[in-house]
């Protein structure tokens, strides 16, 4: 019947397979074989790091969406930071904290939250823009940090050389069956492998970490329009825009004093000064 004949050749083919393999795996030499080790325990560690830094930016996001939730719901722009809310692994909140730190310092001379933080928040006043020019620095600095750290291992071309190590075993395969005198399909054999091999487990490696890279660049760049929101807020909060009142004089604008003038020190006025009678 048709199924069992289907069957019996299955049967066949997963018995000679693991046989193929073998026959496949002596005909290789031992530097072909030994690439291939690497190669695959390469792989292995990139496939490790990829997963573990895909959970990393999972779990920034989810810190994230909390972090924006509580930062919307505020009545004002340093409720979260006077309340002492953490989102540990918030790329949003690590800038919305230095920011705030900054703010506070501007504002009160000092960025600890007590008890009093808030009545000291509502006599403070404002800050003048050269003070908002600071916290916009250290907003910069704090976003492009944080955003080196998520790509933190994506950027060192680990994934790269799995088809360079397949080209160089493939080179060494080839000059030890030269110098051994090993020809025909067994040479062949140690020459492919390896190359087959590093470019079958390139091309899934690179797919995915292009992937986590337009991930962490998704990630970046909306941390920096965050900073530039959070930069704005601040600046309508706690700014003062307008021209001060007085000023001090220029010295351009100074005119010159008419009055009496000392040929002696002011402490030596006291004594008599001769006059000098005309001729």
């Amino acid at each position: 019947m048709p199924i069992i004949a289907a069957f019996a050749a299955a049967q066949a083919s997963s018995v000679t397979a693991p046989a193929g393999l073998e026959a496949h795996l002596k005909a290789m030499n031992l530097p072909a074989l030994t690439a291939c080790g690497v190669i695959i325990l390469w792989a292995f560690i990139c496939w490790i790091r990829m997963l573990v830094t895909a959970a990393q930016l999972r779990r920034c996001r989810k810190a994230d969406d909390a972090f924006l939730k509580a930062h919307q719901d505020a009545s004002h722009s340093l409720e979260v930071f006077q309340d002492g809310l953490t989102f540990e692994g918030a790329p949003r909140h690590a800038v919305y904290l230095t920011s705030a730190r900054e703010v506070a310092f501007h504002l009160m001379g000092t960025d600890f939250v007590d008890k009093n933080f808030s009545i000291r928040l509502r006599a403070a006043g404002r800050i003048s823009p050269s003070q908002m020019d600071s916290v916009r620095k250290v907003q910069e600095r704090t976003a492009d940090f944080t955003s080196r750290e998520l790509g933190d291992g994506l950027g060192d071309g680990s994934v790269d050389i799995l088809p360079f190590l397949g080209l160089v075993a493939a080179l060494v395969s080839v000059l030890v069956d030269v110098s051994a005198g090993v020809t025909g399909s067994q040479l062949v054999v140690s020459a492919v492998t390896p190359m087959a091999l590093g470019a079958l487990v390139f091309i899934p490696l690179m797919l995915w970490h292009n992937a986590l890279v337009q991930r962490v660049q998704d990630l970046a760049g909306e941390l920096g329009d965050f900073a530039v929101e959070l930069a704005t807020q601040f600046d309508r909060a706690f700014v003062d825009h307008r021209k001060p009142l007085e000023s001090l004089p220029s010295l351009g604008s100074m005119v010159p004093f008419d009055g009496p003038t000392f040929a002696l020190p002011p402490s030596d006025t006291s004594r008599s000064i001769p006059v000098m009678s005309a001729p």
